[in-house]
């Protein structure tokens, strides 16, 4: 719903782009206080998708906790930073970046042995970089609408049923077991990471809910590739086998590139 709501002020928007002149026009509040970024400054900027969360929860009549809003950082739920660098009152340089780490470690108890324990652990690494430029243009005070494109590239780790089909695993996966009799049964799981690179052209709006803080969302269209590595089971004792082959994929595709972020300026 979120999105089909942003796609339907973007499609109002694109007139009022169009009319606009390509000078950013400064804005102020009643203090005086200028609203809009400037040539020069530099913005930072977080994945406003716990906020929206957070403030959804509290309109609605429940029993359940609403916790504060979360940025997790892991493998599952990656975390996303944006920056820019203003070289006109109406253009900015921007950076993404996605980032999500998991270092898992479950232990599993011998219940006639206390002493032996079974180890499975969980690697993964979930990232994505992108660069690009975007332009500015005034829709009505605090509001105000902005194209551009972006270059990215990103890995993500391999994410489903482990070679056994038990369990769901991120990542490479590491099992030792207590003690090794006449079998070993301790292996490895690695591979079906997926690496991809894409060409976007993006359109958004922005809007200022305080001096220099602001609220943006955009759409993208672009090119992609991706490639995922095949998946392996290497036991310690046997030869390893390969239980998923991977794949590539070419694609043309319309993106929420961005989503909701929420943007403080310097």
């Amino acid at each position: 719903m979120r999105k089909f709501l942003l796609l339907i002020l973007f499609i109002l928007t694109i007139p009022s782009l169009r009319a606009q002149d390509s000078t950013n026009y400064q804005t102020y509040n009643k203090k005086g206080i200028a609203m809009l970024p400037e040539k020069g400054d530099w913005v930072i900027g977080i994945d406003a998708t716990p906020f929206i969360d957070y403030i959804g929860n509290i309109a609605l009549i429940s029993d359940q906790p609403n916790d504060a809003p979360e940025f997790a950082f892991t493998a599952q739920r990656p975390g996303q930073l944006f920056g820019k660098y203003y070289l006109k009152d109406n253009k900015a340089l921007r950076l993404g970046l996605r980032l999500g780490v998991t270092l898992k470690t479950d232990k599993d108890g011998n219940p006639s042995d206390s002493d032996e324990i079974d180890i499975l652990k969980e690697n993964s690494l979930n990232i994505g970089i992108t660069v690009g430029v975007e332009k500015h243009r005034s829709i009505r005070g605090r509001l105000r609408g902005f194209y551009g494109y972006e270059l990215g590239i990103n890995k993500t780790p391999y994410s489903g049923s482990d070679y056994y089909g038990i369990q769901f695993v991120t990542g490479k996966v590491e099992f030792e077991e207590a003690s090794v009799t006449l079998v070993s049964n301790n292996y490895v799981e690695s591979g079906g990471n997926t690496i991809g690179i894409f060409a976007r052209g993006i359109v958004g709006i922005e809007y200022f809910i305080a001096p220099n803080i602001s609220l943006s969302g955009e759409f993208g269209l672009g090119i992609g590739y991706e490639s995922t590595s095949e998946r392996k089971f290497n036991p310690d004792t046997g030869p390893p086998v390969v239980f998923d082959s991977g794949s590539t994929e070419f694609s043309v595709a319309n993106t929420a590139s961005g989503a909701l972020v929420l943007f403080f300026h310097f």
